[in-house]
């Protein structure tokens, strides 16, 4: 896959709209809709500098808990390395521990990152009802991979009724490609006892829109799959600027 796109006119990115600070993302009145705040730095003038200052006071706030005395410097730290908060608690563990000032700090960074994902967590919600947990979905996943410097490829494993059996990644590239392997996927969703998945990745170039490798991509995941019966109920891809999905597009039919 790759993060090359094409100028489909479905999705939908960050954009100037209503002042309450949210923007529509993915691909609104389909099957995954959603709205997120508006999350990156990409607004100019004093919008942007209100989101800084907000996200600074945030995290000085956050650190003030374990270290008082060095709040606002190592919060200041922590920004000018990652740029936001976003990326910063996107980072996984190893790049948290190296970031960190000081192992209080760190603890706090990666204890504070492990309850907003566990809070996103879809676990346990039937995937089928669109309405309670579609977004929960998307959420869970644009949070652990819309910011992360390389393409990395994501399996919600699912069991007749939508309950989530396992939330594993299953590939890991560079900042442009990653590879989805339908025989390891399959091979996994046997051995989970799986009958239907969601497949998500990112594109660290922030745009979301699908490129031609990964509709190819999808389209090998749905061939490979259809042999075992097994559903894709979606190809999620998740980036900076926002979402979008494969089957909404139309590139895993109806």
């Amino acid at each position: 896959m790759g993060n090359g796109a094409s100028g489909s006119p479905s999705v939908r990115t960050l954009g100037h709209g209503p002042s309450s600070g949210h923007r529509p993302m993915g691909l609104r009145g389909n099957p995954l809709d959603l709205e997120l705040a508006d999350t990156t730095d990409r607004l100019r003038g004093q919008s942007s500098d209100q989101n800084r200052a907000k996200a600074r006071d945030a995290l000085i706030a956050l650190l003030e808990v374990v270290n008082p005395g060095c709040a606002d410097g190592s919060a200041d730290m922590l920004l000018a390395k990652f740029g936001s908060l976003q990326r910063l608690f996107s980072a996984d563990t190893a790049t948290l521990r190296r970031a960190a000032p000081n192992e209080v700090i760190e603890r706090l960074l990666i204890s504070t990152k492990t309850i907003m994902v566990e809070a996103l967590r879809a676990d346990g919600s039937p995937l089928g009802d669109v309405e309670r947990s579609g977004a929960a979905v998307v959420r869970h996943l644009w949070l652990r991979m819309a910011f992360l410097d390389v393409e990395c490829v994501r399996v919600l494993f699912l069991n007749g009724s939508g309950t989530i059996l396992a939330d594993e990644e299953v590939a890991r590239g560079d900042t442009r490609h990653a590879t989805l392997d339908p025989r390891y996927i399959i091979r996994r969703s046997l051995d989970l006892g799986a009958c239907c998945l969601v497949a998500a990745h990112n594109h660290p170039s922030g745009d979301p829109r699908p490129s031609e490798s990964d509709r190819l991509a999808t389209m090998r995941l749905r061939k490979a799959a259809g042999i075992f019966n097994i559903e894709i109920k979606d190809h999620l891809i998740l980036a900076s600027a926002g979402w979008s999905s494969m089957r909404a597009l139309g590139y895993l039919g109806g």
